[in-house]
């Protein structure tokens, strides 16, 4: 009797098209079923069973974490608004929801997103549990490329040729490159701004009454929408944010340029990919580090492309309430501060790797998935300045085009041809949306052969 494969897709509404055709890439005679807090997406019945679960409070623990709960908590955006007890009901009754579908289903693989919610997370866990491949996608700051990731680790999924990894180096060299999940912003900036802002002007009124009008009171998506978008509420958009001097702006004290490329939040590179959880309080770990290192340390920062007009504007005030910190205008291209600085600080984003290439040293809270060359130094919020001074001077030599390409050597190891669309434009009457995604499944498959059972994809 022929082996058939079980797939469960985790997918929300606008990308289960996409999904169901990954995993027939996988396997086109796979059995799948669609896991997703949408009642209309959601084919398994996880969802009705989470919400029969939270009516009963017999199996909540009140007085104690349990297993993963309090990492769980804190790294998802929606249950650490909430009380402690009222978070622990939300994540038990999915928990059990989900072992109770899974221990009957018994599937094979889970294809998902990356870890970017406490559901999520659920369904990692309980893969881990039971040695089931878990295989998280995440879109590449490497343009043609994706990543398989759970958490942000690093997976070593194959051994790139020499000739792609001189493309690859090439293009990351110039001084005019940029990922595609930037440029949307990058052509029409200002209205881009005004979209963001406007958009998260209404959520929280119009995730209020979605919940509600829907009887789907506790979906994750709209639930957290809600919540977050409340946090980023402004009726004072700025958007002329730095100054356009800001090279003649910094201070000419004698101490060493720091660049810091604000990261978007909340988000999963932050929640879920930074090991250390004190760095998952963003905002907070950025000005303790900031005021603590302001004495020996000019800083220059910079706001995400992708985020101005959404993020609160107080964070700038604040900003640039602290001595030796110089705000760089939105539209100025990383690689031209990164030229200007001594050294550049990020929790994960990919500037790190752009920076390490140009010969700059690197500071990392956390332990990205790209850190592999002697230009990075993992630090805490209480490493010194000395330490980070002595690591600056002793990366006074520029990376020789060996260790680049080790550099991107490894950073390639972790990702495969193709491109994950996800930000809602892929669209299964697009023949070319349809091939892609397809053949990231055939990737994916191959890959599955050669990574061992107990280890997570």
């Amino acid at each position: 009797m022929k082996f058939k494969m079980k797939i469960i897709c985790y997918a929300r509404p606008w990308n289960t098209s996409q999904f169901l055709e990954i995993a027939k890439g996988i396997d086109s005679s796979a059995e799948v079923q669609v896991f997703s807090e949408h009642f209309s997406a959601d084919k398994t019945g996880i969802s009705r069973r989470y919400y029969s679960f939270l009516k009963k409070e017999k199996f909540i623990n009140k007085t104690s974490y349990l297993m993963n709960d309090r990492d769980i908590i804190l790294r998802c955006r929606l249950l650490r608004k909430l009380k402690r007890i009222d978070a622990l009901k939300h994540l038990y009754a999915m928990r059990v929801a989900i072992s109770e579908f899974m221990d009957v289903y018994q599937p094979n693989i889970i294809l998902s997103l990356t870890i970017d919610s406490f559901v999520i997370d659920c369904l990692y866990e309980y893969a881990q549990s039971k040695s089931i491949r878990f295989v998280g996608l995440v879109p590449s700051f490497v343009n043609g490329y994706f990543r398989l990731s759970a958490r942000g680790e690093h997976l070593c999924l194959r051994a790139p040729t020499e000739g792609e990894v001189s493309n690859v180096l090439s293009f990351l060299e110039s001084q005019h490159y940029q990922p595609n999940f930037l440029k949307a912003s990058k052509r029409s900036p200002f209205w881009s701004f005004i979209k963001r802002w406007a958009r998260n002007l209404v959520k929280p009124v119009y995730f209020y009454i979605k919940r509600h009008l829907s009887l789907e009171r506790y979906n994750y998506h709209y639930w957290a929408s809600e919540k977050v978008s409340l946090d980023w509420l402004s009726f004072n958009p700025v958007f002329n944010i730095g100054d356009e001097d800001w090279q003649h702006k910094v201070l000419k004290n004698g101490k060493k340029n720091i660049y810091i490329p604000l990261q978007m939040i909340p988000e999963a590179t932050v929640d879920y990919w930074c090991d250390n959880l004190d760095a998952v309080e963003y905002e907070n770990t950025l000005y303790e580090i900031i005021i603590r290192l302001s004495s020996d340390f000019n800083f220059l920062i910079k706001e995400h492309p992708n985020v101005l007009g959404w993020r609160n504007p107080q964070i700038y005030q604040n900003l640039q309430s602290i001595e030796g910190v110089t705000i760089c205008p939105t539209d100025t291209p990383s690689n031209e501060i990164v030229e200007f600085c001594d050294a550049v600080f990020v929790w994960t984003g990919s500037v790190g790797v752009e920076a390490a290439l140009r010969g700059k040293p690197v500071f990392a809270l956390c332990n990205a998935y790209y850190l592999n060359s002697r230009m990075f130094k993992v630090v805490c919020s209480t490493t010194s300045s000395n330490e980070m001074l002595h690591f600056i001077e002793a990366q006074s030599l520029s990376l020789n085009d060996q260790e680049k390409r080790a550099l991107v050597s490894y950073v390639l190891s972790g990702l495969l041809d193709g491109k994950f669309k996800n930000d809602g434009s892929w669209s299964k009457s697009l023949p070319e949306d349809m091939v892609e995604a397809e053949n990231m499944g055939i990737e994916i498959a191959k890959v599955l052969k050669q990574i061992p059972q107990n280890k997570s994809d």
